[in-house]
């Protein structure tokens, strides 16, 4: 039986008792005492863990940085697990067991506070001609306004040379160190920066020709002799050029020109006409105060179509530059000066068409084809007219029409005979003009007659050609045959 303390138990023997100290204690089993095993190393607890005696027994504890049972304790990489305690500008290192925190470069502190170190406060590595600039765990240097950076530091920004200064287009840079300065240039004022030119002109202070013009350039300024003068414009040297001389005048062709002081003047030549001329530009609807040269464009006059020439009856006018001339029209020739008429048909027979007649008229002459002839209009030939085809002769109903070159002829049909012109019958059997028979009548008739076998005959009734009946003709017929002849 184990007492009430836990810490001894009881055994019953024959006629007495024992008492026996329990597992965790020593003693007489009257007295027992708690056995400290972490202090008499009686415990299993990993090297990195705590032993913590209980009565009786021990407890394991892994220690702060490790994790486990007790008995077997592993290393808490704190580090990775972010459970430390490091500032972020901190490095976190493990440790067997906790870790440590390393403050960043250019900061300071325990780790778990850090705080930024101003290198500008204390030795930099900053150049003379730069400025230092504090950052968080550092610094940067900066070349001062005027210097740039180079291998060996900050050295002098040559503005001039780079064209990175202010100065104005008109004046001089000049470098410095570390700076520049700006100086206008002759013929300007200001300070460098602004430069404002000096007129030279305005303020006369030019040396300019009174017959010169005083030309303001960008710091300069130059004399320039005016029209119609000549020289280098300055005092004095300006004289008078002589257009009409060196053939630099605008005169027209056609126009005089007098040299004037500075200029010239041009007069149209007669038989021209001033374009310019401010009545002539009135009639064109044009101003005639507008500033024009005169002379310098000049028109022929045409004489000709103006109606003011000279020239006489049956005459031609040619307009001519600055002047016409009369001359015969067509048709027309000079005798003595008066134009005559030209009489073509008497000097020449082979105008007109042979079968033509001339007619002269004024100017000109006519030809005519002659009767029985008319002009063909695409050949202007004289062709013979064929009364007989388009019926416009005069040939007898019993005539025969016949053309011929000019006119025609009629011939009376077989027959008949011309009497004055007219056809009439022919009595061939009163005249003994036929071939009857015999013993054949005949018969005139219009234009021809016929034969007629006497009776008892038989035949055509031309000559020897009318036979008597025979006597074996059963019949005494009296037949009467008779033949027409044409």
């Amino acid at each position: 039986m184990i007492s009430s303390y836990n810490s001894s138990y009881c055994i019953n023997s024959p006629g007495t008792y024992y008492c026996e100290c329990a597992t965790g204690f020593y003693g007489d089993g009257y007295s027992c005492d708690d056995i400290n095993e972490c202090e008499s190393y009686f415990h299993d607890c990993d090297r990195n863990a705590q032993c913590i005696n209980r009565p009786s027994t021990w407890e394991c504890r892994c220690s702060v940085g490790f994790n486990g049972n007790g008995t077997t304790c592993l290393d808490i990489d704190e580090c990775v697990g972010y459970e430390h305690m490091c500032s972020e500008h901190a490095t976190c290192a493990n440790i067997e067991g906790g870790y440590s925190c390393q403050c960043e470069t250019g900061l300071q502190g325990n780790g778990e506070v850090c705080f930024d170190i101003d290198e500008c406060d204390s030795e930099n590595e900053c150049n003379t001609n730069s400025f230092c600039t504090n950052t968080h765990g550092s610094y940067v240097c900066t070349c001062t306004e005027g210097f740039e950076e180079a291998d060996l530091g900050c050295v002098d920004i040559d503005e001039c040379a780079t064209l990175f200064h202010s100065c104005n287009s008109y004046a001089h840079c000049t470098n410095a160190i570390g700076s520049y300065k700006c100086d206008c240039i002759n013929g300007f004022r200001g300070d460098g920066y602004v430069c404002d030119n000096i007129n030279e002109c305005h303020g006369f202070t030019h040396n300019c020709d009174i017959n010169a013009d005083c030309k303001e350039g960008a710091g300069f300024h130059f004399c320039e002799c005016q029209p119609g003068f000549e020289g280098d414009g300055q005092n004095g040297n300006c004289h008078d050029k002589d257009e009409c001389h060196l053939h630099t005048h605008l005169c027209s062709d056609y126009a005089d020109c007098t040299n004037t002081k500075g200029s010239f003047k041009c007069e149209c030549n007669s038989g021209f006409f001033d374009v310019f001329d401010p009545e002539v530009l009135n009639g064109f609807g044009a101003d005639p105060d507008a500033p024009v040269m005169r002379g310098e464009v000049c028109e022929d006059t045409d004489e000709c179509d103006m109606g003011i020439h000279n020239c006489g009856p049956w005459h031609d006018c040619t307009n001519l530059d600055g002047g016409f001339k009369c001359g015969c029209l067509d048709g027309y020739r000079s005798v003595g000066g008066i134009c005559e008429d030209v009489d073509e048909c008497e000097m020449s027979e082979v105008l007109c068409h042979k079968q033509a007649e001339c007619f002269n008229i004024p100017g000109d002459f006519r030809c005519e084809c002659n009767g029985g002839w008319y002009e063909n209009p695409s050949s202007g030939e004289c062709e013979d007219v064929d009364e007989c085809v388009n019926d416009s002769h005069r040939c007898h109903q019993d005539s025969i029409c016949k053309n011929t070159g000019g006119s025609y002829v009629c011939k009376c049909d077989a027959g008949y005979r011309d009497v004055n012109g007219l056809c009439v019958d022919i009595n061939e059997c009163e005249e003994s003009l036929h071939e009857c028979d015999h013993r054949a009548s005949c018969v005139n008739i219009m234009g021809r007659y016929r034969c007629v076998c006497e009776s008892g005959y038989l035949g055509s009734g031309i000559r020897e050609d009318c036979k008597g009946y025979g006597s074996s003709a059963s019949v005494n017929l009296k037949v009467r045959h008779w033949l027409l002849v044409f």
